[in-house]
């Protein structure tokens, strides 16, 4: 019988088939799922309280009674209360740290009910009678009371339950008394007159002690209450997109068996001496994507000798590519930092529910990612103040554009927070369109980019002469001051920037600049990302502005140094992995950064709708402003031969860079740019290919056009009628 030779493959084909339909149910349906069945059993509990469960449902409660003997009563509560929070994650946010403190604290309670509440010779019939902590009370007291005594049991639970009232609700034992003999009352009758919708956060903001005393308050302290305030306010109408739902768990943290770490260590020693280098190996720190590897080199030995091994210890290792920290800042140890074999992924959810993020009290914190030992690094774009991110295509650029704008978005209100979003790509920033945060669509224009940059100066300088009005130092002292007339922050984000210096480089190049300088404390902040990073792109001016750096995977080190001025980029895994280098630090960080999926983008944008309709502002794009921006084009003309141009190629009647430079004796660089300057000014029409231009302005309506631009372009400060001019007030 001549057998089948693709039956195996059918089976094969049938079983991946069966595996992907059994698990059609995401995590969150099947918690949902448990969750309502913990509902259905606490409503039938409950029910039989008032014998209208029938049979079954005084079975349940009986059991309930049995288990956790007086504390029966209340689990049907517990029940509900668990039930939402498997449907509902997104309300509550718990960790590991106040489960384990729960936990705790209800079985040290547990245990001394059944200790002080029972007498020691009934024990057991008060389990079985529902009495005391039940059967959990006597298993947990029992053994301790025939080890020690009954006091020295309830000795030991009163400890336990304490402690888990700490864990829980993190208070000290100094301010649990004070919350209970009332000493925080003085403090809860002054907040009585506050708006009953300014309540806490999801994420945990630290209550005020004291009253501070405004006199008193440095320009830091004011900065820092100037920002709850503001937190404060994105909240002031419930602000809680429900998003965490739509957001994928992260997996399974990676591990490094002892057998593999301990054969990486002897490989990584016995290579360093066979090259006269003798080395202790130190610790290890696992991250989701690489293992850092510490050692320390016996006295004597320069670091640089080590540094040169990079190559043979990849060999040795059979591991590419591998990165040498030398030396781990703060510490006298080298890291050796080596890709893991199974990377675990990294999920923005995970991020947005971590305790490093709810600690964080500024409404532009945003968690970056995941160090080298697993530990999640957040920063603040209000601190930076400005951000570039580069590398090469496909690197994690625009996932980390992504996870920024959503961590902002799940942060703040649209009060609280604007957003101008520039792709020349079209393709990246585009679902973001309709979000009530944005001050205009999602620009993709050059034109409309150089309008928005120029705006948005005219906007810094306004809130400028309206912190130097009230006597503030920054956005944050100035919405302390002046909670009515509160700013919100301001965050642009362009998403090519080399799109953008190739066609406009002088008219895009002075504005960023300008902005990087002084925008930082009047709330407008930057965010620019480019896969190009040379230094056509990246250039000094940019650079020298904009400290804080993030470089992802690069393909040399000639581009990691145009990035973050030294090597290491060019050593990264790629997908999320990062270098990060704050304005302050002089090295640079490896941080893995947080996926978040183009379905899951979706959903949350679609969410971020449904909360409200956006105010766009027309004038942000279509306006051309003649303001200091570095460009000429909407601005003055500043070439002292320009009027003299302009009466030349009127009286010629037509315009053409040889006719300026024979008859005015100039260049042709400077010729072009006079071109140019009286096509601005639409005094010439467009060149169409070697002919003259065509004179558009006849010299008879220059006098009018003169007084138009006049007065179009008479500055805030101008006088009139002997007084000053007052300037308009912001509109954001």
């Amino acid at each position: 019988m001549q057998l089948n030779p693709f039956a195996r493959k059918r089976k094969r084909r049938r079983a991946a088939s069966v595996s992907v339909e059994a698990g059609w149910l995401t995590p969150y349906a099947k918690k949902a799922v448990v969750g309502i069945i913990l509902l259905v059993i606490a409503l039938i509990a409950l029910l039989s309280l008032v014998d209208m469960a029938g049979p079954l449902g005084e079975g349940v409660q009986k059991i309930f009674v049995m288990l956790f003997g007086w504390l029966g009563y209340a689990v049907p509560v517990s029940l509900i209360v668990l039930g939402g929070y498997l449907i509902w994650p997104q309300w509550v946010a718990l960790e590991k740290l106040r489960v384990i403190g729960l936990a705790l604290a209800l079985l040290g309670f547990l245990g001394l009910l059944h200790t002080w509440g029972v007498s020691d010779d009934d024990v057991l019939q008060a389990a079985y009678d529902g009495r005391g902590g039940g059967f959990v009370g006597f298993l947990l007291s029992f053994p301790l009371s025939q080890a020690l005594s009954s006091a020295g049991a309830a000795i030991i639970f009163l400890g336990a339950f304490f402690i888990g009232l700490i864990l829980t609700f993190r208070l000290s034992p100094t301010e649990i008394w004070e919350r209970i003999t009332g000493t925080w009352a003085g403090d809860s009758q002054e907040e009585v007159g506050e708006e009953a919708a300014e309540r806490t956060p999801r994420f945990r903001v630290n209550p005020v002690l004291r009253a501070p005393v405004v006199e008193e308050i440095v320009a830091s302290e004011s900065s820092e209450a100037g920002d709850k305030a503001l937190v404060k306010k994105s909240l002031g109408r419930r602000y809680r997109p429900a998003i965490l739902q739509y957001l994928q768990e992260s997996s399974t943290a990676a591990k490094l068996g002892r057998d593999d770490e301990r054969s990486i260590k002897e490989a990584i020693k016995r290579t360093l001496e066979n090259f006269g280098i003798s080395v202790d190996m130190g610790g290890t720190n696992v991250g989701p994507t690489v293992t850092q590897f510490t050692l320390r080199p016996e006295e004597g030995i320069k670091l640089s000798r080590i540094t040169a091994l990079q190559n043979d210890l990849a060999l040795s290792l059979a591991a590419h590519p591998i990165r040498i920290e030398a030396p781990i800042p703060n510490t006298n140890l080298v890291g050796i930092e080596i890709p893991n074999k199974a990377p675990s992924l990294v999920r923005l959810r995970g991020l947005l529910t971590s305790h490093e993020f709810k600690e964080a009290e500024t409404p532009l914190a945003f968690p970056m990612g995941l160090d080298v030992s697993g530990k999640v690094v957040v920063e603040s774009l209000a601190r930076l103040p400005h951000l570039l991110i580069a590398g090469a295509t496909g690197s994690g650029k625009s996932v980390c554009i992504h996870s920024l704008l959503i961590s902002w978005l799940f942060r703040n209100s649209p009060e609280a927070l604007k957003l101008i979003l520039v792709d020349p790509k079209r393709v990246e920033l585009t679902p973001y369109n309709g979000i009530p945060h944005l001050l205009s669509p999602v620009i993709v224009d050059t034109e409309k980019t150089i309008n928005a940059l120029k705006w948005a100066i005219e906007e810094m300088e306004i809130r400028y002469r309206l912190l130097e009005d009230s006597g503030s130092r920054n956005l944050p002292s100035f919405n302390l001051n002046n909670p009515t007339e509160a700013k919100p922050y301001i965050v642009i984000v362009i998403d090519e920037l080399a799109d953008l210096m190739v066609k406009h480089a002088r008219e895009v190049e002075g504005p960023i600049v300008r902005l990087s300088q002084m925008a930082r404390a009047v709330g407008i902040h930057l965010v620019l990302a480019t896969q190009r990073p040379s230094v056509n792109v990246l250039t000094g001016l940019i650079k020298a502005n904009v400290s804080s750096r993030v470089a992802f995977t690069v393909a040399s080190q000639v581009d990691s140094r145009t990035i973050l001025d030294m090597a290491g980029a060019d050593k990264l895994v790629g997908s999320g992995d990062m270098l990060y280098l704050a304005g302050d630090r002089a090295r640079p960080v490896r941080i893995q950064g947080g996926f978040v999926s183009e379905e899951e983008v979706r959903n949350v944008v679609d969410v971020i709708k449904a909360s409200g309709d956006p105010e766009y502002d027309a004038s942000i794009t279509s306006v051309v402003r003649g303001v200091g921006s570095g460009g000429s084009q909407g601005g003055r003309a500043d070439d002292p031969l320009f009027e003299e141009a302009k009466k030349l190629v009127q009286q010629a009647g037509k315009a053409s860079a040889s006719l300026l430079q024979r008859r005015l004796s100039i260049g042709y660089a400077r010729a072009a740019r006079l071109l140019d300057m009286l096509e601005d000014k639409q005094v010439i029409g467009v060149a169409e290919g070697n002919k003259p231009r065509s004179v558009l302005m006849e010299a008879s309506s220059e006098n009018e056009t003169m007084e138009e631009e006049t007065v179009g372009t008479r500055d805030e400060g101008d006088l009139v009628d002997g007084e000053e001019r007052p300037y308009q007030d912001s509109k954001w």
